[in-house]
């Protein structure tokens, strides 16, 4: 009986413990249809436009499992050319039931000013052809989209966007596909996306930080990606979060929020996995308010002042 109790333990100890090898994969899109060069598409302004070279950097990514727990995987880059499907391991972690991923669009500042010649030349960072590399001061570009546009695609644009003000980090609800016995992170790039509210029909050329470069890297962090399962980006990256105090997180109900903040605010928000309004409730500086959560996701919890986000947090439910 003794014996058979301790297999059993061993068993479940194995079981709880058990790792899994996760893969990061991204299909690339134009509008709906495959990524190529010779793919015509149509932005915002009604303008058509070909993309001959679409390269970005991913980095710092965080896996969100098992009820909210959060974990880093560490050392990662990866140096996406959306003309080859991007396929990339992760890692080995314990996980049971994925959640959500998290990355940024860029180049992490604690790596975007060192040496790309100290790295092997295979590595991500090393130099590459065309240059993914703006200079020691700027460090990487995060983005580099290029192609014809306007009518008759007779105009040239370039787009390269850099900055560590720029680096931004979204997440995506996602719980994966099991392929292989891997568990594989399967999202979808529509770069169509990536030029919401930009004319680039007189062909701009804009290499720097500001400006067109600025509005295109917002598009990657709250647009381009979406999950198998049809989620896009929770939203904007939490801002201010010690404003907010948001608990338990996560949750299997209801949430209460509350503020560390003495000044007014006026308004809370809740927003689910595709950016949708889930609730909106009055809110009284120095007072709690009980919101329930509909169903098992991830949420974000935003904070206003006269209208304005002033925090936000994400927030699980189970």
């Amino acid at each position: 009986m003794i014996r058979i109790t301790t297999l059993l333990l061993t068993i479940a100890s194995l079981t709880v413990s058990a790792q899994q090898n996760v893969v990061l994969q991204i299909e690339h899109f134009l509008g709906g249809v495959p990524f190529a060069s010779n793919v015509t598409a149509l932005n915002g302004y009604d303008e058509d436009f070909r993309a001959s070279r679409m390269e970005y950097y991913l980095s710092e990514f965080t896996l969100i499992h098992d009820g909210g727990q959060e974990t880093n995987v560490d050392a990662t880059w990866v140096l996406v050319d959306a003309h080859v499907m991007t396929t990339v391991p992760l890692g080995n972690f314990d996980i049971t039931a994925l959640e959500a991923v998290r990355f940024g669009v860029g180049v992490d500042p604690a790596v975007n000013h060192l040496d790309p010649a100290s790295y092997e030349a295979s590595h991500p960072l090393a130099p590459k052809s065309p240059s993914m590399h703006w200079g020691w001061a700027a460090g990487y570009r995060f983005l580099a989209m290029e192609g014809t546009s306007g009518i008759n695609l007779a105009q040239s644009y370039e787009i390269h966007a850099l900055g560590d003000n720029n680096y931004l980090k979204q997440t995506i609800p996602t719980a994966g596909v099991m392929d292989g016995g891997d568990l594989v992170v399967q999202l979808n790039g529509d770069y169509v996306e990536a030029f919401r509210e930009m004319s680039i029909g007189n062909g701009p050329i804009v290499h720097g930080e500001t400006g067109l470069a600025t509005i295109a890297l917002r598009n990657f962090r709250d647009h381009v990606f979406t999950s198998i399962e049809g989620n896009g980006p929770v939203g904007m990256d939490e801002l201010n979060k010690d404003l907010l105090v948001v608990y338990p997180n996560p949750t299997t109900d209801q949430v209460r929020i509350s503020t560390t903040g003495v000044v007014g605010y006026d308004e809370v928000r809740v927003l689910d996995a595709q950016g949708k309004l889930v609730q909106s409730t009055p809110f009284t500086t120095g007072k709690a308010i009980d919101v329930a959560l509909p169903i098992s996701g991830v949420y974000q919890v935003s904070l206003l002042q006269k209208g304005t986000v002033v925090a936000r947090r994400t927030v699980v439910k189970q």
